[in-house]
């Protein structure tokens, strides 16, 4: 019975994996875009919402486009109980990286790519390759775009900025520079990776680095344009994997499978913690 549900569970991955690449790209006949989409699900408190008025009886798929190799998720599924919490029969909520999400400015389309390492750039009009740019390990979240530029992190514990226009980086930061590399999900990865996106906002670059519960995470704020240090918290005990959000005054770190954190954008020390309730974060 095990082997059955692993299985329908592989199956049901590998569907998402598909289908998230190939939906996104049923655009218009116009391709006029009123509303870009810079990061994940649209906007920093990831709504999902745009602002474009969409004629369903006139939309009609322009392209697609099949990345050669499917995403290679970090977590195939839930952990059979919570042994820290003493919960049973948990759901799966490390899905972050099960499909490539996109994000599209006026006139590209951009993702990661887990399975190669590299960030796609897509002409929006015709779906064809304008640039690629590699990292070291896999990237397992969404870009974000920001005034012209691409923002990225791998697990390879590095955040990138790159040109949207020709992918020539810009600038990298790397947290724990002192770090090393380790098996991790099957692929060598930092034992600082970037799980968490880059959300950016005001000219300010956050994200957080780590997962490991041996090793001290960072949540840090670095200058958008040129990835210098504003300030870099460290703190133990802390597993920031998933999309992070934010408020106008308040940044929202996803904890794994655990209580996510608030904390005030503009200062470094913790605000409080929130208790999670079922359906708060996306």
């Amino acid at each position: 019975m095990t082997h059955v549900l692993q299985n329908r569970f592989r199956n049901m991955c590998f569907i998402i994996k598909y289908l998230a690449v190939l939906i996104v790209f049923f655009i218009s006949s116009g391709l006029g875009i009123a509303d870009t989409w810079p990061t994940y699900r649209h906007d920093s408190a990831r709504s999902g919402i745009t602002s474009d008025n969409v004629d369903l009886v006139t939309l009609k798929q322009v392209w697609i486009h099949q990345s050669k190799f499917p995403p290679q998720p970090a977590w195939l599924g839930p952990a059979r109980r919570d042994g820290w919490h003493k919960v049973d029969n948990l759901k799966p909520k490390m899905i972050f990286d099960w499909a490539f999400h996109v994000v599209i400015d006026e006139k590209s389309v951009y993702f990661g790519s887990s399975a190669d390492d590299q960030v796609y750039c897509l002409n929006a009009e015709d779906g064809k390759v304008r640039w690629k740019f590699f990292t070291e390990a896999p990237i397992r979240f969404a870009p974000t775009i920001y005034s012209g530029k691409v923002y990225v992190g791998s697990d390879d514990g590095l955040v990138y900025c790159v040109s949207a226009e020709n992918g020539q980086e810009i600038w990298r930061y790397e947290a724990d520079p002192g770090g090393y590399r380790l098996p991790g999900n099957g692929r060598m990865i930092s034992i600082s990776p970037i799980r968490s996106g880059i959300l950016v906002g005001d000219e300010v670059a956050y994200f957080c680095a780590g997962i490991f519960s041996f090793n001290n995470a960072f949540l840090c704020a670095v200058g958008a344009r040129n990835g210098d240090l504003i300030w870099q918290e460290k703190m133990s005990g802390f597993s920031p994997q998933g999309y992070l959000l934010s408020s106008s005054e308040q940044l929202y770190v996803q904890n794994s499978r655990g209580n996510p954190f608030v904390f005030r954008r503009a200062m470094v020390s913790i605000f409080i913690l929130l208790v999670v309730v079922e359906g708060l974060l996306p």
